[in-house]
């Protein structure tokens, strides 16, 4: 969200900065902050049950191809997506947001959805929506960089620091970092994240929801073989440490390394209280029972899947109440504030800050 308010800022003003360290080195020793887009890949698609959501998404994917052309950088991957379900109301909800949006969508029972999709093991009584058009994954740290580099060849200033301190006086907005550098601004947007109540006070109604995800290095056969799919979002229904996982296609990784990656949501989530306890998230890799429970379920869904190795990292998801994002503002005029992604915001980060509409205060 960050990033891209930064992009839409400096369209309207040279005097923009955006302020934000790189990623960590190393994982397990770094003792500062970390962010949820370190990673290759993330779901896009219109359908979603929620209309909000829904809109977001399909508005933001309008936009990719235009931003990888301001940019030069390529971040987006249109390669279709599915949901699946038992519960065929949750499908036919799908399809409903869907129409309204004009998406490209075909829906399947039982049978006719394991023709459709062949590398898929799926029970004979589910449903699922196949989306078409737009739908497919991105990669967030392009995503992320292109948005940056495009501020910059606006004029936007870029400052590898950490921000600990956002305080209001008479002169302005005095931002504090951690390297004991001072800047003073008239306006400021605090995108800070799972962070951002570090930077708050009082402090937003943020749940900060640590998650494992599992990656599965593929050989080069088997990244040819699988090269075809489908990104996957499939509600489970009798998993007893799952509710529902995500799936992506094969994907090149910063190690040069192909992996199949899976995510997903655990019936008993557990929450993180302190940012001392995200840090030791982060620190620890992530959890080695949730990597497992993933793991059980990949190879259900794949039962073919020949892998080298599987390893797991940790992330973090920040949910509000009403699980839309907050978007306000915290001092009239001065501090404004967008944060509260709710695992959806990476697809959806453009339009949330789109061109002073939602969270880009001119």
């Amino acid at each position: 969200m960050g990033s891209a308010a930064t992009r839409y800022l400096s369209e309207h003003s040279p005097n923009v900065a955006v302020i934000g360290p790189t990623e960590p080195d190393d994982w397990a020793t770094h003792r500062g902050v970390f962010a949820s887009h370190y990673d290759q890949g993330r779901i896009t698609r219109i359908l979603d049950a929620d209309p909000v959501w829904a809109l977001l998404a399909k508005r933001s994917i309008e936009q990719y191809r235009h931003i990888e052309a301001g940019s030069g950088i390529s971040f987006y991957h249109p390669c279709g997506g599915l949901q699946v379900a038992a519960n065929a109301d949750h499908i036919d909800q799908l399809a409903r947001v869907g129409q309204q949006l004009e998406a490209d969508l075909q829906t399947y029972r039982g049978s006719a959805l394991v023709e459709a999709c062949p590398y898929f093991s799926f029970p004979e009584d589910t449903a699922g929506v196949l989306e078409g058009g737009g739908a497919g994954y991105i990669n967030p740290r392009s995503l992320a960089a292109a948005q940056l580099k495009i501020a910059q060849q606006q004029g936007a200033s870029i400052i590898r620091e950490t921000v600990i301190s956002v305080k209001s006086n008479k002169a302005g907005v005095i931002v504090t970092t951690a390297e004991a550098h001072t800047y003073q601004a008239h306006k400021v947007l605090i995108a800070a994240g799972a962070y951002t109540n570090m930077l708050v006070d009082p402090p937003l109604d943020l749940a900060l929801k640590p998650r494992t995800i599992l990656l599965a290095e593929l050989p080069p056969s088997e990244t040819a073989r699988l090269a075809p799919m489908l990104t996957l979002i499939y509600k489970l229904k009798d998993n007893s440490d799952l509710s529902s996982i995500y799936m992506l296609p094969p994907i090149e990784y910063p190690d040069k390394k192909t992996y199949l990656k899976i995510g997903g949501d655990l019936r008993d989530e557990p929450a993180a209280r302190s940012f001392d306890e995200l840090r030791a998230w982060f620190n620890s890799g992530g959890s080695r029972a949730e990597a497992e429970a993933l793991k059980t379920v990949l190879l259900d869904l794949i039962p073919d899947l020949t892998a080298t190795t599987f390893l797991h990292k940790p992330c973090v998801t920040t949910y509000t109440p009403h699980r839309h994002p907050f978007i306000d503002t915290l001092e009239t005029g001065r501090i404004f504030v967008a944060a509260g992604g709710c695992g959806s915001s990476a697809k959806s980060s453009n339009e949330i800050t789109a061109g002073g509409r939602f969270a880009a205060p001119e």
